[in-house]
């Protein structure tokens, strides 16, 4: 970040544009994460064969904050301004209910004929393939993460550049 930083105070000193200094970290922080979070995904899938794995393995006590609200598809601004209050044990019941919940709307879409979306990860040459609802559930997830990374991003550079 420091890095970055130096290179957008040049730019704006010399009224250059700063914002791609800013775009490449959301992307390489987004990048490091998903491989981080899609891994996460491929081991509890492959050890877990129950119904409620993403929640029972994915949204727990274990988890760092960011990935229970990642997993769950929300953020922590989201968290905090539904419930007033942050906390990790908010975190993860919001996100096991907007896991449920996300679950039964794509239930009521599946026999439509829109389009699929399945997700296979692969890890070692061995993968694991996740079903329709896993897979949206997964792409939420990752939206999710995106989004809260690129606002985390752009907070950080605006803060830390004023100073």
């Amino acid at each position: 970040m420091e890095k970055l930083l130096s290179q957008i105070i040049i730019s704006i000193l010399e009224g250059k544009d700063y914002r791609p200094y800013v775009l490449a970290t959301i992307n390489k922080r987004f990048i490091d994460n998903a491989h981080a979070l899609l891994e996460k995904v491929y081991n509890a899938k492959k050890t877990n064969k129950n119904i409620d794995w993403w929640i029972t393995n994915l949204i727990e006590e274990s988890k760092t904050k960011n990935e229970i609200l990642w997993f769950g598809g929300l953020n922590n601004k989201t968290v905090t301004n539904m419930m007033g209050t942050g906390k990790k044990e908010v975190c993860i019941e919001l996100s096991k209910q907007n896991v449920k919940s996300l679950e039964i709307l794509i239930k009521e879409f599946l026999n439509n004929n829109l389009p699929k979306i399945l997700v296979t990860i692969i890890l070692n040459n061995e993968k694991v393939e996740l079903n329709e609802i896993e897979s949206l559930v997964l792409v939420n997830a990752l939206a999710a993460m995106k989004l809260s990374i690129q606002g985390g991003a752009w907070s950080e550079v605006g803060k830390k550049t004023e100073k």
